[in-house]
């Protein structure tokens, strides 16, 4: 699903649920909490990985994400976890940042996707930009939602970051983790 068909889908339901005080489209998971759908909490905390492997000089990595989603496989149907820019570095405590808590349908997934809106890296005291070719991240892996929980969505910035004169190029992974 690419990011201008996501950020469609999602300001159409938006428009759907205020004008019409219901959710017809299937993106908004506390509509359907309230409609009677089963539904769990999960506790979404993102992070950055890879600080141990990271190349030589290199002593800090920042990613800006957005836009984190999960694909339902059951209903067909992309699942909104969070809409709002998160910025995290390596040097964060633990390298983790909470993104809040959600409310998902009951049911099997096949997809994560989150949004790169950049990345830099710290030599030295200097920033600079890292070149990213695909910003949009992706773990595709079938796993059931079933109860209450936590999901931690990493980005393992380890993950061919490289020094191409002019500058840096990377190309991140994602790594994700759900506790029931």
């Amino acid at each position: 699903m690419t990011n201008t068909t996501k950020t469609t889908t999602m300001a159409l339901a938006l428009a759907g649920l205020l004008g019409t005080g219901c959710d017809t489209t299937g993106y908004f998971p506390i509509t359907a909490k309230q409609a009677g759908t089963p539904t769990v909490t999960l506790d979404v905390a993102t992070g950055t990985l890879g600080l141990e492997y990271l190349p030589d000089g290199v002593r800090d990595v920042e990613v800006e994400l957005s836009e984190i989603w999960m694909h339902e496989a059951t209903e067909d149907r992309w699942v909104a976890i969070n809409a709002e820019p998160v910025v995290v570095t390596l040097a964060d405590a633990g390298g983790s940042v909470t993104v809040g808590r959600v409310f998902v349908p009951e049911g099997t997934y096949d997809e994560i996707t989150v949004q790169l809106d950049g990345m830099k890296v710290r030599v030295d005291a200097v920033w600079s930009g890292v070149f990213v070719e695909d910003s949009e991240l992706r773990w595709a892996r079938r796993f059931d939602v079933l109860d209450d929980g936590r999901l931690r969505i990493d980005v393992d910035v380890s993950r061919g970051l490289v020094e191409e004169p002019p500058g840096w190029v990377g190309s991140p992974a994602l790594s994700v983790d759900l506790q029931q």
